[in-house]
């Protein structure tokens, strides 16, 4: 009795012992595992597009529980779901949706961030609509309501199409204006005036501590003189101060201050009041004064008289929402910006363009404009009038 208490003792001891090892052995090896589960990033594996009582439904699939951020876009019209640290495994990528109101497409890219990769998923609206996104463990569903859209037994109506027997011709290609997103900032200073005597006109730079966007211009005659006033703007010159300039289009520069604005008056010839443009710059306001080929076909212009043997263009694009007008500039040279361009202001869509040479090209960039705000150029848009 007493060597088989013994035994079972020893036993018993071995038994411990192997499970301590264990425990050791598995305390040693499960930080790795979890180390490794841990680094894996996750997949979206599958996705599918379909319609449920008239709404559209995006279904999105992870391999675990999907970290997303949703951004709405204005122009491309549409919203993008961001996944970080995701991958795509999808047999394909580009998805066209059944016959609907509200989306046109949908498109998965996966991005490289150095050893991370991202997903992005761009739904493109037909439409401006609201959605609702819900996720549920390893699946996101982004529903868009279709307020009396047809359902998936609805018929569709027969659409009317009007036949226009003799279309205007359109440029090639249009003017894409961006969203009004750009802020520069507001000049409160004015530092000094410099004017450059050019091939064809006069560029008179008022230099500030930034942009200069709150100005109003006009014109008298007798004698010629181009007037600008620029508001909200200090001046640290207590007289009035004059530059002679010397050029054709412009004799004397001549600017004092108010108490709610700066005058600026640029000397000038009569054939020249009609010729000028202003336009801030992120340093204060440039203002171009010479020869001109091209002029708006707006209310703010004097109308005349065409020119023998010139053309004309009517430039369109795709309105902005929230713009209140546009901003043409235009050159015969390539890479035309606010800065280099010729501007014409405050026009609508359509905007006529008049008086053009024929066998000269023209390069033309649109900008849209809220209040006192700019958004950045269009592309690039180029048209040679023919003889």
């Amino acid at each position: 009795m007493h060597m088989q208490q013994k035994k079972t003792r020893v036993k018993t001891r071995v038994d411990i012992s192997l499970a301590l090892i264990i425990v050791l052995f598995l305390g040693c090896t499960s930080p790795h595992k979890a180390e490794e589960g841990f680094l894996e990033s996750n997949r979206i594996t599958h996705m599918t597009v379909s319609k449920r009582s008239g709404s559209f439904v995006l279904t999105i699939e992870g391999s675990r529980p999907l970290t997303y951020s949703a951004e709405k876009l204005v122009v491309p019209m549409g919203v993008v779901l961001q996944f970080p640290d995701t991958s795509l495994e999808l047999s394909r990528r580009i998805y066209i949706p059944p016959e609907n109101e509200i989306v046109s497409s949908v498109k998965a890219i996966e991005d490289d961030e150095g050893q991370a990769k991202s997903a992005r998923i761009f739904i493109s609206f037909k439409k401006d609509t609201s959605y609702d996104l819900s996720a549920d463990a390893g699946r996101l569903t982004v529903t868009f309501p279709a307020a009396g859209g047809p359902s998936d037994d609805a018929q569709p109506e027969p659409k009317i199409v009007e036949k226009k027997l003799e279309p205007e011709p359109e440029p090639e290609k249009q003017p894409r204006p961006q969203p009004v997103e750009y802020r520069r900032p507001t000049a409160n200073y004015l530092k000094e005036v410099t004017a450059k005597a050019l091939e064809d006109k006069t560029r008179v730079e008022v230099k500030a501590d930034g942009a200069i966007n709150d100005y109003k211009s006009f014109t008298l005659d007798r004698p010629p003189r181009i007037i600008i006033d620029l508001y909200n703007l200090k001046s640290p010159y207590t007289t009035e101060q004059t530059t002679s300039v010397g050029s054709p289009s412009v004799k004397h520069i001549r600017h004092f201050a108010h108490s709610d604005k700066v005058r600026l008056v640029l000397e000038t010839q009569k054939r020249y009041l009609s010729r000028y443009s202003a336009h801030p710059a992120d340093t204060g306001l440039l203002i171009d004064v010479g020869d001109s080929h091209a002029e708006p076909d707006n209310a703010s212009k004097a109308a005349s008289a065409p020119v023998s043997g010139t053309r004309q263009v009517k430039l369109a694009w795709e309105a902005v929402p929230g713009a209140e007008a546009y901003n043409v500039y235009w050159s015969t040279s390539p890479g035309v910006t606010r800065r280099n361009g010729n501007k014409i202001p405050n026009v609508q869509i359509p905007a006529v363009i008049k008086n053009l040479r024929p066998g000269v090209t023209y390069y033309f960039v649109v900008t849209a404009v809220k209040g006192s705000t700019e958004s950045p150029e269009s592309e690039e848009f180029a048209f040679t009038p023919g003889d």
